[in-house]
């Protein structure tokens, strides 16, 4: 119950954020761009890109899909200070231990 619980937030969480920060676009070709911006910021230490990055490796928008990758981003954005990275791959390491 617990676990429904928290999906639905993490899933909701992640629909406001892709949708605040203007990652799902309609036009062809903007998606690339967008991963592109995002992706640099992220190289050059932007927290919420290291986040953004993550999220879209995690689930392959704009790009492959890569847990990987998700994982190493979510790892440098946690480092750096963010407490949504952290908490993600507190749950990640809870779920796989549960396994």
């Amino acid at each position: 119950m617990a676990n429904d619980f928290y999906k639905k937030c993490a899933f909701f969480i992640f629909i406001v954020t892709v949708f605040a920060f203007g990652a799902i676009s309609a036009k062809e070709g903007i998606g690339a761009i967008e991963f592109q911006r995002v992706q640099q910021a992220a190289f050059k230490g932007d927290i919420t890109e290291q986040f953004r990055l993550a999220q879209l490796y995690e689930i392959g928008m704009f790009t492959e899909q890569s847990r990987e990758l998700a994982q190493e981003w979510y790892i440098k954005a946690a480092h750096n200070g963010s407490k949504a990275a952290h908490d993600i791959l507190c749950w990640d390491y809870k779920i796989g231990c549960e396994k």
